[in-house]
């Protein structure tokens, strides 16, 4: 009778039940949801790089050209392109970006653009705000270039401007610094020359030379200055008289405009009387209108108007001149944490919602049944093995952890003795110990995760049959092999963090589990890789940085505070802890110091390479039960081609070939198959060349070199002394119990 496989029962109705209970969420009304804004800068360095949707040279009269796309090359930061030259150049020229955007003081013709950069960028305005230059990230790092054809517009005077489809990560226009390729020095690309539409994703930039290109946004926890210009000088009453022409005279300007009234005019004379007589005399003339005060205002155009007349004289003084910005002032000290306030009061309960449809109700009632169906059984068989197992008197497998939090948890409870104080060597050198012969490393059991040969196959696929004997693999590795396994960007936080301390008199120690630096025998520093994380350890006061939510100090238990560096951004915090930190010890600088790259023989070395260079330790056992901690595979009765790939990890496969200390002659390569070495070798035989040609029917006799390929069934552990071999036979030959041995470092994936 087939036995039944209750995993896989169980997983069948764990996947019903969750199609069950998607049915009333897919029919339920949608919630109103809140889309989370984009932060800018969100990854610094980002290895994308725009497209270039057109391209125009502009010569030094105005006139613009069309230029063929085909003749602009964009390299990205991946180093996709096929110049290498290109490639370089973009390297060492993010290289230098990253260290300036860091907060290192460079030396020598880089710190001279370095501070060329910064200064820039300390004067640039963005949306009337004042940034400095360490508030700027890196959005996206390429070079640009084009043929000399279309290059030599630059030296007639001209200029390219390029349109590229760009999406801003906040909907603002970036910041475009470009690199002089002759000068290598950083320049800002003057605003006038950025043009960024939202709308359609068009950012067009001209530029007066051709180099690695960044586009920067502000990081999103600056605090920027708003700018404000100068109050103008202040106004003054205006001085209004009457002039000689007897005009209105305002601040000694003749405005043209009468200050008295018309003359009234002269009364008629009486007529005359007879002769002899004196003539009456005529009545008076009457008396001329008084001249009216005149109505002084200011107008809408800013002018004095007298009696609703426009002198053109402008009422208030002219604007002063902006006064130049001020300084930056240094930053306040954090003030003191505020009291919690009051809790508020308990907002009114809402309105009972309407019931449901009862079909809703039936389904919740169904699935409850069906889970409890489930735990019974689930228990039950549980039992069942439990029982079976103390029959058995097997000991159990411990449960699976994480293979990096297994390690870590391992050299924490097995690790060396804590080190002796190291003596302060001259402060000209750099000490860097491997770990010595004469007092190798502890063996810690290595912690890895466990690997269980005999996974459940579809049933289509024949049954694999198990030996009663556990395959157990042990990796201790060193302090370096776990840096050589970071990714570059936490390799170049590593280097940016040790530069900086052996740039100072201090004595630094590479041991096998971590790097420490101290100071007149004293450690205030140390560096250790958990998982994929950098661990910094300083010997710093936690409540000093608790109220900068930027570095996140944690308490450790040896006195230490600790650092999880993730990115380039918890970088920066870290250099500014550390600067504080030998400030503090009073370090001093050395005079000349040249950075050191600690990886450079081991960057790109594979385990098996490591292991073969001391820098990781691995141990096999193979035995009745499993080894705690290691990572385990059930040998079997029987491998074959169909099933053998999903049995073993690649790396352990190549791991687990031993070296052969030989010379291949490859004059005459021949190749040899599994099965031809099971119908005529027995368990536990050793193979070579000279036994296969004796014993095997069918090869050609005058080959001085074979390769082993997988084929049919292999059951029977071999050692087998091969010139080359393919993954498969690693692993075919590893899980039968037998030992693959060459000359070959690694076999290949055919």
């Amino acid at each position: 009778m087939k036995k039944i496989n209750f995993k896989m029962l169980f997983t069948l109705v764990v996947a019903m039940l969750l199609v069950l209970v998607s049915i009333p969420v897919a029919f339920a009304e949608p919630s109103p949801t809140v889309s989370p804004t984009s932060s800018p800068a969100g990854s610094p360095f980002a290895a994308e790089t725009p497209e270039v949707a057109k391209a125009t040279s502009v010569d030094a009269n105005g006139n613009e050209v069309a230029v063929d796309l085909s003749k602009v090359t964009i390299t990205p930061l991946s180093g996709e392109s096929g110049d290498a030259t290109k490639v370089q150049a973009l390297e060492e020229a993010t290289a230098a970006l990253r260290q300036i955007f860091a907060g290192e003081e460079l030396e020598g013709d880089q710190k001279a653009s370095q501070e060329k950069l910064q200064a820039a960028l300390a004067d640039l305005v963005v949306d009337g705000k004042m940034y400095k230059s360490e508030d700027f990230d890196a959005e996206q790092v390429f070079d640009l270039s084009v043929t000399d054809e279309i290059k030599a517009v630059f030296a007639a005077g001209g200029t390219i401007k390029f349109e590229f489809d760009y999406t801003s990560s906040n909907g603002k226009s970036p910041v475009v610094i470009h690199q002089n390729e002759t000068t290598k020095d950083w320049a800002v690309v003057d605003a006038d020359k950025v043009a960024y539409n939202h709308d359609n994703g068009k950012l067009e930039v001209e530029f007066d030379s051709l180099c690695p290109v960044a586009f920067l946004q502000p990081d999103e926890n600056a605090q920027p200055v708003a700018i404000q210009g100068p109050a103008g000088e202040d106004g003054h009453s205006p001085l209004i008289t009457i002039g000689d022409n007897g005009h209105w005279f305002i601040d000694g300007q003749d405005t043209g405009i009468a200050a008295q009234g018309e003359q009234g005019q002269q009364g008629q004379q009486g007529p005359a009387g007879e002769q002899g007589q004196q003539g009456q005399q005529g009545p008076a003339g009457q008396n001329g209108q008084d001249g009216q005060t005149p109505t002084i205002e200011i107008g809408a155009n800013g002018n004095w108007i007298i009696n609703g007349v426009d002198t053109g004289i402008a009422a208030n003084g002219q604007a002063g001149q902006n006064g130049q910005n001020g300084q930056n002032g240094q930053d306040g000290q954090p003030g003191q944490a505020g009291q919690n306030g009051q809790d508020g009061k308990d907002g009114k309960d809402g309105k009972d919602g309407s019931a449901g449809p009862i079909w809703m109700f039936i389904i919740i009632i169904i699935l409850l049944v069906i889970i409890i169906i489930l735990l019974v059984i689930y228990i039950f068989f549980k039992k069942d093995k439990d029982d079976n197992n103390e029959e058995k008197e097997e000991a159990p497998v411990e449960e699976e952890q994480p293979e990096e939090e297994q390690q870590e948890q391992a050299n924490e409870e097995e690790a060396q003795p804590e080190e002796e104080p190291v003596a302060e060597e001259p402060a000209a050198e750099e000490v860097v110990e491997e770990v010595p012969a004469e007092e190798p490393a502890p063996e810690v059991e290595p912690v890895v995760v466990p690997v269980v040969a005999a996974a459940a196959v579809a049933e289509e696929e024949e049954v694999v049959e198990e030996k009663d004997e556990f395959l157990s693999i042990n990796y201790n590795k060193s302090h370096i092999a776990k840096l050589v396994a970071l990714d570059e960007n936490m390799q170049q936080c590593y280097q940016l963090i040790k530069d900086l301390l052996c740039s100072y008199q201090i004595t630094n120690r590479v041991s096998w589990k971590h790097e420490t630096f101290a100071k007149s025998r004293e450690t205030f520093a140390r560096l250790m890789v958990r998982g994929k994380t950098l661990n910094l350890y300083v010997t710093v006061d936690v409540e000093k940085y608790a109220s900068d939510p930027k570095t996140p100090l944690q308490p450790d238990k040896d006195g230490f505070a600790v650092m999880k560096i993730k990115s380039m951004r918890r970088t920066k915090y870290a250099l500014q802890i550390l600067k504080d930190l030998l400030k503090d010890i009073k370090a001093e600088k050395k005079k000349e110091y040249e950075p050191v790259d600690e990886l450079a023989e081991f960057r790109g070395d594979s385990e098996k390479t490591l292991i073969a260079k001391g820098q990781i330790k691995m141990s096999v056992e193979r035995g009745e039960k499993p080894k705690a901690r290691a990572r385990q595979y059930k040998l079997l009765k029987e491998t074959s081609v169909y099933n053998i790939n999903s049995k073993m990890d690649d790396n352990d496969a190549l791991n687990l070939v031993g070296h052969a200390d030989r010379e291949i002659d490859a004059t005459n390569f021949g190749e040899v198959f599994t099965d031809q070495l099971c119908e005529v070798f027995e368990e536990g035989e050793k193979v070579d060349l000279a036994a296969i040609k004796e014993r095997v029917k069918g090869v050609d006799k005058k080959m001085t070199a074979y390769k082993l390929k997988p084929r049919g069934k292999m059951d029977r552990a071999l050692t087998i002394d091969c010139d080359a071999y393919t993954l498969g036979v690693a692993k075919m030959v590893a899980l039968t119990g037998g030992q693959l041995l060459s000359p070959s470092d690694e076999g290949s994936e055919e």
